[in-house]
């Protein structure tokens, strides 16, 4: 019996470069940031001047002040801290991407070991050598590393989807396609065709 490899070639993983392709596509800040703070405010017009030749409508008025200071430390430090909040959340998803895409390699390697295994196991059945009870628990290795790919490749997209969503609409189409790239398996070749 031929045993078919499962080891494919992978893009290997820099969290880094990841890391600053997120950060670069953030969408653009503000360049006006003022802190503005309206004041409002009725005065009645008795107690600044005499008005008592003018018509009783002009008695009173209101009056609504902005307020823009030139220097906003509450600003900056609130600024700061977003910042922070947003490098944090990026470094994350970004440690979350690398590892679900790990997870998932894993999974996908022992179940080659698995398939190999179970393949072996049947042929030792049908031989005599030995009982079903080998044979059934390889074929349950393979279910449950099936199951682990299934669960790793939807940590892969969501942690994907939570990455592009940090981009602008400009380029979370470029980072996408980065990051599938990273997550892309190429299919098995063997002597006798491709296994998906």
């Amino acid at each position: 019996m031929r045993l078919i490899s499962l080891r494919q070639h992978r893009p290997k993983i820099d969290p880094d470069a990841i890391y600053t392709a997120v950060n670069n596509c953030y969408p653009e800040k503000t360049k006006f940031k003022i802190d503005v703070s309206l004041v409002a405010g009725v005065r009645s017009s008795v107690d600044q001047f005499n008005s008592s030749d003018w018509p009783a409508i002009t008695d009173h008025y209101i009056g609504v002040v902005g307020e823009m200071p030139l220097y906003s430390t509450t600003e900056q430090a609130r600024e700061r801290e977003w910042e922070h909040k947003r490098r944090v959340n990026t470094a994350k998803n970004v440690a979350t991407f690398a590892q679900a895409l790990a997870n998932r390699n894993h999974a996908y390697r022992e179940m080659g070991l698995y398939l190999v295994m179970e393949a072996r196991s049947q042929a030792r059945v049908r031989q005599g050598i030995a009982n079903m009870a080998e044979q059934v628990g390889y074929l349950e290795k393979v279910a449950a590393a099936q199951r682990d790919i299934l669960k790793y490749e939807a940590q892969i997209v969501e942690n994907r989807l939570a990455l592009i969503s940090m981009c602008d609409n400009v380029q979370a189409e470029v980072v996408n396609r980065y990051l599938k790239k990273l997550a892309y398996l190429p299919p098995v070749q063997t002597a006798t065709g491709t296994i998906p």
